[in-house]
């Protein structure tokens, strides 16, 4: 249920206009009129009556005919006027076509004002509930089977969408922005003041009370409460995962935080990005009460594991050559930009970087010289979205990043390649501490073929990709048995690079810990251990973060914690028994 309050963005962003702004020309385009949209059927009717008249004629003619063999008329004249009229016919033939042509244009004119209405009109309205212009038709339409409802939390609306804009009972259809997809909408309960309290003698009172008898007599069931907790604890976690029955509204801050963050994480935008405070509890606990704690003395009581951790921390091994590849237009320029003015935070903190482009970007604050640039790369770097999750179908987009990657001799000249989003927050020296880990594969001589790893277990997400030098050799000599097979028919590149890698034999090495993501991408709660904030957490990369603003208040959050590191690959997926953090 959590998973589909937030739609997956991956969630890849969308550059340049948001779907419900207005070219000039769209702007300036009149809308159509009830007169002008009627004027197909007029021409519809205008077209049938000559059709009418035409037959008339014909049947006319051939009883002229008739009647003139029987008075003895030349058939040579009866001959000419049967092609008269043949020809008149195909003369009208032409025109239907052209006139149904014309229709069609028609049709296709008004859908387009129709569209023009709705980005006029913006998210909050449509032209369902829109006063109109002019009257209604005199006719109603044909009636159609409308398609059923759309259930709790499914979407209901937003430009393009051609699914049912209903919802099913208890539910309503409600704006929802999102970052890629700003005029969203999605059934969702009723809505209801952001925050509230618990009436007397109300079903939210109730469920309360029986939440507290459960926790004495089944306390295994209820995710790790006990009793004597604050009563906001119980109001949230009646609001979170019972509220049908319960109709609790979200508790207010103050409160104590358990159920925010151990039990349902920061899994919405307002709580993940920390951008609009909204009174709630979750927002306290997710963005205020723990954003300026620091844990800045080294620990001493730790195991053996993070004891090497600590020890090989802040070293500049092994050398990392880190790369990205950005937009000519949008956040992510802005992004890497305000990386690099900031202290070279993220991939300007590697050995070795390049950010590709395929267009030449300045990268460096206006007036700093030397001014440093993107390197070029070919072609263009936008990509069609499609498949089970409308994810970008970018295959042979990075097909040619990592073409411009093997042609660069930074790349060779490190240990360890890392492909990373703009959008990901990251310590580089978290990563080498976790590659130098004495456990598992990477505590082993590495194999011919390399090593690559992968940071979820339902298979690599896109915004950290991390190889070594012997995989990147591997893929640099196989690499065109990938454009064969079933391999080659990939249209994500994340899912892609996997399966060529695979087939190539390079080996994969589990490491859960390497990324954490807002929306359950890959099952983890968006939190940390420990019950804090998701920054908190001793992972090397957090994704996303579209905005300077948040990609800072992470990164803060982050280097705050500098012995939060990852000490050894984590090899269990997400579950109840480590809390759904990797």
């Amino acid at each position: 249920m959590q998973m589909a309050r937030t739609a997956q963005t991956d969630a890849s962003a969308v550059c340049g206009r948001e779907e419900n702004q207005l070219t000039d020309s769209e702007q300036s385009a009149p809308l159509l009129s009830h007169s002008e949209a009627s004027r197909p059927r007029l021409k519809f009717f205008i077209g049938s009556f000559v059709v009418l008249a035409v037959l008339g004629a014909a049947l006319a003619f051939k009883v002229a005919s008739n009647h003139a063999q029987l008075r003895g008329e030349s058939p040579v004249a009866l001959s000419r006027a049967t092609r008269l009229v043949e020809e008149r016919r195909k003369l009208l033939d032409e025109e239907r076509v052209l006139l149904g042509v014309r229709n069609q244009q028609l049709r296709q004119e008004q859908e387009r004002a129709l569209m023009r209405v709705t980005k006029r009109w913006g998210p909050e309205t449509s032209p369902e509930t829109a006063p109109p212009e002019t009257a209604p038709p005199e006719t109603a339409p044909p009636e159609t089977t409308a398609p059923p409802c759309s259930k709790l939390w499914a979407p209901c609306g937003g430009l393009g969408y051609t699914g049912a804009t209903c919802c099913e009972e208890g539910t309503v259809c409600t704006h929802y922005p999102l970052l890629a997809y700003s005029s969203y909408r999605q059934c969702m309960r009723p809505e209801q003041p952001t925050c509230g309290g618990v009436e007397p003698g109300s079903s939210c009172e109730k469920m309360i009370h029986s939440l507290k008898v459960d926790l004495q007599r089944v306390p295994q069931d209820l995710k790790g409460m006990w009793t004597g907790m604050d009563e906001k604890e119980y109001q949230m976690y009646a609001h979170w995962g019972i509220w049908e029955e319960s109709r609790c509204p979200e508790p207010c801050a103050d409160g104590t935080c358990f159920v925010v963050l151990h039990v349902e994480g920061c899994d919405t935008l307002d709580t993940w990005y920390c951008s609009h405070d909204d009174g709630s509890l979750k927002f306290a606990c997710c963005c205020k009460y723990f954003h300026e704690e620091k844990a800045l003395d080294r620990p001493t009581d730790v195991d053996a594991d993070l004891t090497h951790a600590i020890e090989v921390a802040g070293s500049d091994s092994p050398s990392l050559f880190c790369t990205a590849m950005v937009m000519p237009e949008g956040y992510e320029i802005w992004l890497l930009r305000e990386q690099y003015a900031q202290g070279k935070l993220g991939l300007f903190a590697c050995n070795k970087w390049a950010v590709y482009s395929n267009t030449s970007l300045p990268l460096s604050p206006e007036g700093k010289e030397p001014v440093v640039r993107t390197t070029l790369i070919n072609g263009s770097l936008s990509a069609e979205k499609g498949g089970s999750w409308n994810t970008a179908l970018n295959t042979d987009v990075f097909i040619r990043f990592w073409e411009t990657v093997l042609a660069d001799p930074q790349a060779w000249a490190c240990d360890w390649i890392v492909k990373i989003d703009p959008d990901a927050v990251w310590i580089p020296g978290r990563l080498r501490v976790l590659l130098q880990t004495t456990q598992g594969p990477l505590g082993q001589p590495e194999p011919e073929a390399g090593f690559w790893l992968n940071n979820c277990y339902l298979g690599l997400h896109g915004p950290i990709e991390v190889l070594s030098r012997r995989a990147l050799q591997t893929y640099n000599v196989s690499r065109a048995r990938c454009q064969q097979g079933a391999v080659s028919k990939i249209g994500q590149e994340d899912y892609f690079i996997r399966e060529c890698f695979k087939k190539l034999g390079i080996e994969q090495v589990d490491a859960y810990n390497l990324l954490l993501e807002s929306d359950y991408a890959c099952g983890e709660h968006a939190s940390a251990p420990g019950v804090k904030p998701p920054c908190f957490s001793p992972q090397v990369a957090f994704h996303p973060f579209k905005s300077v603003s948040t990609w800072m208040r992470c990164h803060h959050e982050a280097i705050n914690h500098p012995w939060a590191l990852p000490a050894v690959p984590a090899t269990d997926p997400p579950s109840e028994s480590n809390s759904f953090h990797a």
